[in-house]
């Protein structure tokens, strides 16, 4: 489960608790992502309409924490192989592809091109945005990550306002709210980081009071200032990360510690984006005023196909890597 590579911290090598986790936010996703097409769907299943919470508010902070836990470590490998200029181009590309299939993604679903980007696009502007803090050991990229992110907090409540506000229906708060997105994707590097120089568990046990407070200081600082995955406020950044960094540690302490699969998840973990994008396309086959029953059916027939398909995939060791 260690590496390490000369002149480097010890990274955090490919484990079957990251493809675990990654499937699992990508399962939520589909469920989510499918139930929003349809009317009769409970609130709960869907995003807080503004101030508030519900589990699916935690999926999208999920998969990007899942990102971030190989990013710092993938880009290390990769320099070590190939230089820097080549690892820069490399990354800078990847990303932009993200972002180029969300823009396709967005078109898809006839949302508007200024306001209504799909997650893909922000998740490969963040990407891009991290590609600096690679360069620096992982403690000082948390340091600038939430320096970044209290920056944010301010200027979201002033300057960056109405950048935010126009983007508050896709519920992503849009380009000026990348270094809020990013601090996430730095700080599970560093947590990849702690996990993989983790041979006794006492790393990965020092995590739990990181991920209690990070929790209870985004539900406290709710009273101050509300949780809003729309506005993408800072208590909402604390308490996702807080609970994807509990979520991690169950799945390390069962899978890594302890051995063994479960084909479900770790399936669509290792061909995620394939999957997201089969996903989304099924996903808006059926939409609308159809009853909760033939909703669930829908949602159910979405999930169990990808799965399936996932699992395919996964037997024939075809994977989508960019």
């Amino acid at each position: 489960m260690k590496e390490t590579i000369p002149g480097t911290p010890p990274s955090f090598k490919r484990a079957p608790s990251i493809d675990h986790f990654r499937g699992l936010a990508l399962v939520l996703m589909i469920i989510v992502n499918t139930a929003a097409h349809f009317t009769a769907i409970p609130g709960w299943m869907k995003h807080a309409g503004w101030d508030g919470f519900t589990f699916a508010d935690a999926i999208a902070p999920m998969f990007l924490f899942a990102i971030g836990l190989t990013a710092g470590a993938s880009f290390d490998r990769r320099r070590e192989k190939t230089g820097v200029s080549k690892t820069i181009l490399h990354f800078a590309l990847r990303n932009a592809l993200l972002m180029s299939f969300g823009f396709a993604g967005t078109l898809l679903l006839g949302n508007p091109l200024i306001g209504g980007e799909e997650i893909l696009t922000l998740i490969g502007a963040a990407g891009i945005l991290c590609i600096p803090f690679w360069f620096i050991p992982s403690y000082l990229r948390v340091i600038i990550g939430a320096l970044l992110l209290g920056a944010y907090a301010v200027l979201s409540a002033g300057i960056l306002h109405p950048a935010v506000m126009l983007y508050a229906e896709s519920g992503l708060g849009g380009w000026a709210a990348l270094p809020a997105w990013a601090f996430i994707i730095l700080f599970a590097s560093w947590v990849g980081e702690r996990f993989g120089a983790d041979s006794r568990g006492t790393l990965a046990a020092g995590m739990i009071p990181i991920a209690l407070v990070m929790t209870a200081a985004g539900i406290f600082g709710n009273t101050l200032i509300p949780v809003n995955k729309h506005l993408v406020s800072i208590t909402f950044i604390l308490l996702t990360s807080g609970i994807a960094l509990l979520g991690y540690f169950l799945f390390y302490l069962v899978l890594d510690r302890d051995g063994g699969e479960f084909v479900p998840l770790s399936a669509p973990g290792k061909n995620s984006l394939l999957i997201y994008m089969t996903s989304n396309v099924l996903g808006i086959i059926l939409s609308g005023e159809f009853a909760l029953f033939i909703a669930l059916l829908w949602i159910s027939f979405n999930l169990g196909i990808n799965i399936l398909f996932a699992v395919f995939l996964d037997k024939k060791k075809l994977y989508l890597k960019l």
